[in-house]
């Protein structure tokens, strides 16, 4: 009997072994490291979204600022097409583990991780025209 239950807990135990080793597609997303946000927004325009982590002055800056080290993630998402050709409405979002909110309202009692997302119309050109969404 414990012969014929051996060749299904081997397939178990395979089956589960590799289900670790598997990255689901958020989480194996490639990260350009980037001093500004500019080649995220310009790859967006071209792909429909772009991933990076800012590197150089300003992420020591953020470090200083927000007390952690934690690298700083941008991700850029078109989520409009304007009227103008080639310019498009894109959604940027900034993420970063182990920040401390400051609100006065509500203070954090450890460190969080923090995203802000905030939209920019952007051209290829590098024009923010006034535009709307088509």
């Amino acid at each position: 009997m414990l012969n014929s239950r051996l060749p299904v807990q081997r397939w178990a135990v395979t089956i589960a072994l590799a289900s670790l080793t598997w990255i689901p597609p958020a989480l194996a997303t490639e990260r350009a490291r980037v001093t500004d946000i500019k080649p995220l927004l310009a790859t967006a325009l071209d792909r429909g979204e772009a991933h990076g982590v800012l590197v150089g002055e300003a992420a020591q800056w953020t470090a200083q600022y927000f007390k952690t080290t934690a690298p700083i993630e941008i991700d850029v998402k078109t989520v409009g097409i304007l009227s103008r050709p080639g310019c498009r409405r894109l959604a940027v979002t900034t993420t970063q583990d182990g920040v401390w909110d400051f609100n006065r309202e509500r203070r954090a009692s450890a460190p969080e991780r923090k995203a802000f997302t905030w939209m920019v119309n952007y051209c290829r050109d590098g024009s923010l025209p006034n535009g709307e969404a088509k």
